[in-house]
């Protein structure tokens, strides 16, 4: 399952809420527009809504942060200062969350021999929607790998597995294209559950080892260096 995170940037000052996203957007189509027309064609809005907005934007102690002037409108001085204070704090946290704590998400992916090949699914959504790879995903909070990979598995695939080793670790940062994700990558031993698709998946089913399946991301590449013996284990037990 994919998550997001949203996060609302506020500016307060004695306990108001002065302004906001929101509040901004507005503020910067005034200011760049200079004309109630042209800053409600910006915001989508009609003019009469956006001039009774203007009114009601206030500062902490009431005092006006636009003017309007028949179809003129421009920032107060306070309006001005709360804006760029907004912009430039609002900047800075964007740059903490995104550059400067912005470490890899930690995923899972399980080889499942079974009946002679290797279990994959079809992705039901991007990236590689359609493609062909490996069961997997991202690990819980709280959750350890080796829980995590035959959940993933299980969810994906309906086959209860156990993780029988850990085949290695995949880190190079551009093998997903959503960013970068570090996968530990088990060996799977199946001990029940019936093969059906779930979660993400729109299809799983069984591919034979030889050829090399075509897989998306990197998993071709990893089953390959397993066969190969490139990695940890290189025996591929057959069920």
């Amino acid at each position: 399952m994919d998550y997001e995170i949203g996060v609302e940037l506020v500016l307060r000052a004695k306990g108001r809420r002065v302004m906001d996203s929101s509040k901004a957007k507005v503020l910067m189509a005034l200011r760049d527009e200079g004309e109630v027309k042209k800053a409600a064609r910006a915001l989508r809005t009609e003019e009469s809504s956006l001039a009774r907005r203007i009114v009601r934007l206030k500062d902490e102690e009431g005092r006006p942060l636009a003017r309007l002037n028949r179809d003129r409108v421009s920032l107060t001085k306070k309006g001005t200062s709360v804006l760029e204070i907004y912009e430039s704090r609002a900047k800075f946290v964007k740059e903490q969350v995104e550059h400067r704590y912005r470490n890899p998400l930690l995923t899972v992916d399980g080889i499942v021999p079974f009946e002679g090949g290797v279990v994959v699914v079809r992705r039901g959504r991007e990236p590689f929607r359609g493609r062909l790879a490996l069961p997997g995903g991202i690990v819980e909070y709280g959750e350890t790998v080796e829980d995590a990979v035959a959940r993933e598995v299980h969810e994906e695939t309906g086959l209860r597995t156990k993780a029988v080793r850990l085949i290695g670790l995949r880190s190079r940062p551009d093998r997903d294209p959503r960013g970068h994700f570090v996968s530990a990558v088990f060996l799977m031993e199946v001990v029940g559950g019936h093969l059906r698709p779930g979660d993400d998946a729109s299809a799983v089913d069984i591919v034979p080892l030889h050829p090399l399946p075509d897989l998306a991301f990197d998993h071709s590449e990893i089953l390959r260096d397993f066969l190969e013996g490139r990695v940890e284990g290189r025996s591929f037990p057959n069920r």
